[in-house]
């Protein structure tokens, strides 16, 4: 007696491999699109409340606040990068940093008007820069750190009213002290 087999359930072993080849890639796909869309909260946040959900309480508000750029620091090892040069050519506005009302703001690196826009989330304290440069020189001493960091800021916590602290990665900030009005 003959064997009757059906070609509707049997599948040669190269169809099997190719079908799950193509899941794995997806899978893989996939994962990586989450992870790419997930930004870790900072490691260490010190001072007041810890940065956490402060709401737009007039005295965390970063709108019309101006503030001069200290270093980068180490969230872990609290250890200060402090950028140069620290002065330059008499200019009071190096590494400056603005905050309008109008969720623009404005700033100087070395040699570099900066400008652009901001969105804050105070729930959360999330924010976004949207920054651009007015180029009047090459970037000199640490302006194009300064320039990058800034672009890449996702998270901020204002300690003591008188300390801003921009996250840039979930190890490092930039640290800025409060100008006088």
């Amino acid at each position: 007696m003959k064997k009757l087999t059906t070609k509707f359930f049997s599948t040669t072993p190269s169809v099997v491999k190719k079908g799950m080849a193509a899941m794995l890639c997806m899978v893989v796909v996939g994962l990586f699109l989450i992870a790419g869309c997930i930004k870790d909260k900072p490691v260490v946040i010190t001072g007041g409340n810890g940065g956490q959900g402060q709401g737009s309480d007039p005295e965390t508000s970063l709108e019309g606040t101006k503030w001069k750029l200290v270093g980068i620091v180490d969230a872990e090892t609290k250890e200060l990068k402090e950028f140069e040069p620290k002065e330059w050519e008499n200019d009071d506005e190096l590494y400056r940093l603005t905050f309008d009302t109008d969720s623009t703001l404005s700033g100087k690196g070395v040699c570099n008007i900066l400008y652009g826009k901001y969105e804050i989330d105070y729930t959360v304290n999330n924010i976004h820069i949207l920054m651009w440069t007015s180029t009047l020189a090459a970037n000199l001493f640490d302006e194009n750190l300064y320039l990058e960091s800034l672009n890449n800021v996702y998270y901020f916590s204002v300690q003591e009213k008188k300390e801003l602290h921009l996250y840039f990665n979930r190890h490092n900030y930039l640290l800025f002290i409060l100008l006088e009005p």
